[in-house]
């Protein structure tokens, strides 16, 4: 796995989609190495022992190695390979590798209405932004899509209709695809039924 990120310009219309990717990448850690790695732009730059927030939603899923996520909502939570946790705006957090592991992991940054109302209704919550999902294939590969699409410079192209405006390898599809592969039924279990009646 590569070292690499890009944060992507967020254009007006992009806004109006709900969903939006604002940044995606790999992060590979060896054992021994210096974390967190250098180059992100504020305020996405943190220190392991302070932690910190940010503005955007971000999905971080671990192919290799273990480490720690500490939300606040939740403290300390060990992540082992298969794991993706969830960050959320504005909430404070940190997370690293252990050092005499490392980790390879992907990673993307989101916002938008769409899921501020998944949110609000109940079906993501900070209480519950660790999630086993194992080690299917399917999710490394379209991790390995989006961040090859943002290493190629490629962004979204809206068509006419709906149907076409997202192209297959499209940052939002990608996620969408992500988002479907995993096994909700931990969080369904945390669902009472009602809150999201309005959707």
């Amino acid at each position: 796995m590569e070292h690499y990120f890009r944060y992507i310009p967020v254009r007006r219309r992009d806004v109006c989609w709900g969903l939006y990717v604002t940044a995606a990448g790999s992060t590979s850690i060896p054992p021994g190495a210096p974390y967190p790695p250098l180059g992100h732009p504020k305020p996405y730059r943190f220190s392991r022992t302070q932690g910190h927030t940010i503005p955007d939603y971000m999905a971080s899923y671990v192919v290799r190695g273990k480490g720690v996520f500490e939300p606040k909502a939740t403290g300390a939570r060990p992540i082992v390979p298969g794991t993706c946790f969830v960050v959320f705006p504005g909430q404070w957090h940190r997370y690293r590798p252990l050092r005499e592991v490392g980790w390879d992991s992907y990673w993307v940054s989101f916002r938008g209405e769409n899921m501020d109302r998944l949110v609000s209704h109940g079906f993501f919550s900070p209480d519950h932004a660790v999630l086993l999902v194992g080690s299917d294939k399917l999710i490394p590969t379209l991790f390995e899509r989006l961040v090859s699409r943002l290493n190629r410079q490629q962004t979204v192209l809206f068509g006419p209709t709906l149907d076409s405006a997202i192209s297959d390898d499209d940052p939002v599809r990608l996620f969408d695809e992500v988002l479907a592969g995993l096994d909700w039924s931990c969080c369904a279990a945390h669902y009472d039924g009602t809150r999201g009646a309005g959707l």
